[in-house]
């Protein structure tokens, strides 16, 4: 991210000198003051490096922003853009747009807004599946942001959230995208294209998004829909665009 390496461990940041030589000892460029604090993820905004972690009750998002003096920009210390609830940890983070994060936790997933100063505005649990334990794994593809999710039912399974139409305030929708049928989860996701997917899980295997197989069955689930009038409605028709 910014054209440069970065490490996280722990409660560090790093942003190796690859000049140095391979014994050279690298200096973190941050170190978080809390000595439970761990690094879990990171992600490349318009302005900043966002830095996810938690000590295991609190949780944060740091940035690290660039001075603009000089010919190479300087960095800065991280400082917190975004503080999540606690007990919700977060795991994942992906950008997309340049306008918008997704903010995987162990409780589901949320979208949060970057600001011009390079803050986090985020809205309220999005995605919330069933008996959910962590997410483990995020990816943008287009407008989109897939999030995989492991839960206590084992089910590795992920979800497509659609950025570009926002359909109340830090509300956006979503569906079911992945679930590879078998007892585990998701360990990563990458866009191959912006078509198809291909993720890793813990059955040590390599899965790429078919574009002409399809599963045998679906469904839509959708709110009561009444039109004001009292008569049960049913849908008979739809139209897929």
């Amino acid at each position: 991210g910014k054209h440069r390496l970065w490490v996280i461990g722990g409660r560090k940041l790093w942003q190796p000198d690859l000049s140095l030589a391979a014994s050279t000892a690298q200096n973190p460029i941050f170190t978080h003051p809390n000595q439970g604090w761990n690094y879990t993820c990171m992600a490349e905004g318009p302005s900043a490096m966002y830095f996810g972690g938690h000590d295991g009750f609190q949780s944060s998002i740091q940035a690290v922003t660039f001075d603009a003096g000089g010919g190479i920009p300087s960095l800065s210390g991280a400082t917190v853009t975004a503080v999540l609830p606690d007990g919700e940890l977060v795991q994942e983070l992906a950008v997309v747009a340049g306008e918008f994060i997704g903010i995987g936790t162990n409780r589901g997933f949320r979208m949060g807004i970057i600001n011009p100063d390079a803050s986090i505005t985020y809205g309220p649990l999005l995605v919330e599946p069933d008996g959910v334990l962590a997410c483990t794994a995020m990816t943008s593809q287009g407008r989109f942001i897939v999030a995989a999710f492991r839960t206590t039912g084992d089910n590795a399974l992920a979800y497509r959230i659609d950025s570009g139409t926002q359909i109340s305030e830090g509300i956006f929708p979503y569906a079911a995208d992945i679930d590879l049928g078998f007892t585990g989860a998701i360990t990563s996701l990458v866009a191959a294209s912006t078509t198809r997917l291909a993720c890793t899980a813990t059955d040590g295997k390599v899965y790429n998004q078919s574009l002409t197989q399809y599963v045998d069955y679906g469904y839509l689930q959708t709110g009561r829909i009444r039109y004001r009038m009292t008569e049960p409605k049913t849908f008979r028709f739809v139209s897929v665009g």
